[in-house]
């Protein structure tokens, strides 16, 4: 996912200014590590950051959240369904992963929303098991519509995401200042996922948005932001 492109191309229409802080293969939750062993303490010092500039009013928190929790099986893969994360440097059990997900998630959230900050969780786009920007010009060749055929039922959405879900509606409901954004909603009509908008693909890949997609549903989240 990758909403940079959207978020700047739509921030004067909403009076809106942004910072990035974002490092690779970092889950934007205290004391959470995957791939860079630099995660937490580069979390730690974001955190730090924030809550000593107070024009810093708004915290969007993205990331392919349950790909981190689910593992390669997230992305179709037949093996490697562990989770993808570590705590405190060590990693995480499946059967403890929403678990101490929730757990590090709420210590964020709370200590953003501790210091007046509104704190919004992006939902993961729909993601596919192929390279999304490729299929779509494969069928725009020979006169299919890529909606229909790589399209799937936001119900599968709902179910594949249901443990995220989960943790992300209890924190919400616990903090008045949080707030979820249903990226998947954007992303989708009457009720089925998108991958294209007329010849443009609205994915760079199986799961990160092309900047086209990023623009197209950067208005929706801008205005999310905005209104509070």
């Amino acid at each position: 996912m990758n909403l940079l492109d959207g978020l700047v191309a739509n921030s004067t229409n909403y009076d809106l200014s942004f910072k990035f802080l974002v490092d690779y293969s970092t889950p934007p939750v205290l004391g959470l590590s995957s791939e860079n062993i630099g995660s937490e303490m580069y979390n730690s010092n974001a955190l730090k950051y924030i809550i000593g500039h107070q024009e810093i009013t708004n915290v969007i928190l993205t990331a392919n959240w349950t790909a981190y929790l689910e593992g390669a099986k997230y992305f179709g893969h037949r093996s490697g369904d562990n989770p993808t994360f570590n705590y405190l440097g060590k990693p995480v059990k499946k059967d403890s992963a929403y678990k101490i997900f929730g757990q590090q998630l709420e210590a964020t959230v709370s200590a953003l929303s501790g210091a007046g900050k509104n704190v919004f969780i992006c939902m993961p786009v729909p993601t596919y098991d192929v390279n999304v920007s490729k299929a779509v010009r494969l069928l725009r060749m020979t006169g299919r519509d890529p909606n229909s055929a790589l399209g799937y039922s936001l119900n599968d959405y709902t179910n594949v995401n249901a443990g995220l879900i989960k943790v992300f509606t209890k924190i919400s409901s616990e903090h008045q200042n949080t707030a979820i954004i249903p990226l998947q909603l954007f992303l989708s009509t009457n009720g089925t996922s998108m991958v294209a908008e007329g010849t443009n693909s609205l994915y760079k890949d199986a799961h990160h948005l092309s900047s086209f997609g990023s623009t197209f549903i950067g208005r929706q989240v801008s205005e999310i932001v905005a209104g509070h």
